[in-house]
């Protein structure tokens, strides 16, 4: 019977350590990549969904060997319903960026990771892996990404506020988080507008399309050459790698997907060449 409360005391501790486990802070650090998810009407409309895919660096460099990178079907289908993957009013895209300082004069930064300042990572919708259209030469100004670049921060600052689920997605809720809604996935992405004030045309893609798998690609987008290693289009997309979501929930890069699949034909057909 002396046992009880000392057992009590344990009890209560390890429930401590679980709630705190469950609620660690979604953890962000500069250059990363960001998955964006919201519901333009229905089921979890003043919500948004975020998860961290790492940093935009080993997708430049071609260095991510590709894969799955999680699955967050759990949160998905707590958020926006167990039929989340056939809504046509349900969107996501990536976005990405290291400082929103200029590259030269009062206030400059110096390269990181070879990327100048100001250089920018988004998605554009794709039918398959690699379809996207780049985005032109000189579309946007060193100024435009400075800008984009500063209300992304809002957001960037907004998402260590948040909490990580189970599995390490994280949610922002209208109502009790008013004014980190304020920095989050849907006031800065209006689907019928400029995406963080500047990329027109958005950034996003919609569910409830045919297949098992929806897919953005990545570009980057350089303000300058300076610095920049490796070169790019300035003011243009370069692309990078595609993100696919798949219907039950997973996200997996797919690197050079051209490259990919013809290398898997060619191989298809030595074998079929070599079985005749």
């Amino acid at each position: 019977m002396k046992l009880r409360p000392k057992l009590l005391i344990l009890a209560a501790a390890a429930m401590a350590c679980a709630t705190q486990a469950a609620s660690a802070a979604f953890t962000y650090t500069n250059g990363d990549l960001i998955l964006g998810f919201q519901a333009t009407a229905g089921t979890g409309s003043t919500e948004n969904v975020f998860f961290n895919l790492g940093s935009a660096t080993p997708y430049r460099d071609g260095s991510n060997p590709g894969g799955v990178i999680g699955n967050i079907n759990t949160t998905l289908s707590a958020v926006y319903g167990g039929g989340w993957y056939d809504r046509t009013d349900l969107y996501f895209g990536v976005i990405g960026n290291l400082s929103a300082k200029p590259n030269s004069g009062i206030g400059s930064a110096g390269a990181v990771s070879g990327d100048p300042s100001r250089t920018f990572y988004l998605s554009r919708a794709a039918d398959t892996a690699g379809s996207a259209s780049l985005i032109g030469a000189g579309t946007y100004a060193s100024a435009t990404l400075g800008t984009a670049g500063t209300t992304l921060g809002g957001m960037e600052t907004m998402l260590p506020t948040l909490n990580t689920e189970s599995d390490n997605a994280a949610i922002l809720t209208q109502a009790t988080q008013p004014t980190e809604w304020a920095n989050g996935w849907t006031v800065r992405n209006p689907t019928s507008g400029a995406a963080f004030g500047v990329f027109t045309g958005g950034i996003q893609q919609n569910f409830g399309k045919a297949g098992s798998s929806t897919f953005v690609d990545l570009q980057r987008v350089l303000s300058t050459n300076t610095g920049a290693s490796p070169t790019g289009t300035v003011g243009g997309g370069t692309y990078e790698t595609t993100f696919a979501i798949g219907s039950n929930g997973s996200i997996s890069a797919i690197p050079e997907p051209s490259t990919t699949l013809l290398g898997a034909l060619g191989v298809l057909a030595l074998f079929r060449r070599r079985r005749a």
